[in-house]
């Protein structure tokens, strides 16, 4: 076996390793890494990750990144800090909000600026901003209310 196939095999187990043992679900690591559930999941079956992906991830684990791929040093970082994890997820949080609140801005002024050329005098957009800025405080709260049921 060629060791780039192995070392595929080695990051594939111990990301799938250290979310089992904090008894997370794949869209749980995705949310707390900012990334996509289909990352995740060709992450752990074929152990193809980006070096983005590697450091969101091992920032969620709280390992260096290096440790992601190593067979050997494994056990000696696989502890679960409640307080570094909580300021793992609070920072990603942190980023998903700020980006989201930003897409957010983005796309209520284009809304605006087509109600304002489009439809004069109608102020449909008022709506639309008020359900997308709802969506996105329910998500972050979900997000929290899971979270801290995950550290106890």
């Amino acid at each position: 076996m060629s060791s780039n196939k192995k070392e595929l095999e080695i990051l594939a187990e111990n990301v799938k390793s250290h979310r089992l043992k904090r008894a997370w679900t794949q869209e749980h690591l995705a949310e707390i890494c900012a990334l996509n559930v289909r990352t995740i999941q060709r992450v752990e079956k074929l152990g193809q990750a980006s070096l983005e992906t590697k450091k969101a991830l091992a920032s969620a684990f709280n390992i260096p990144v290096d440790i992601l791929s190593k067979k050997e040093q494994l056990e000696s970082h696989s502890e679960v800090s409640p307080n570094n994890n909580k300021k793992s997820f609070l920072k990603s949080r942190l980023h998903s909000f700020a980006k989201n609140l930003c897409t957010l801005i983005l796309a209520s002024f284009g809304v605006y600026m087509v109600n304002t050329v489009f439809y004069p005098g109608q102020d449909w957009q008022y709506h639309w901003i008020a359900v997308w800025g709802v969506a996105i405080l329910v998500i972050e709260a979900r997000a929290f209310i899971l979270h801290k049921f995950n550290l106890q």
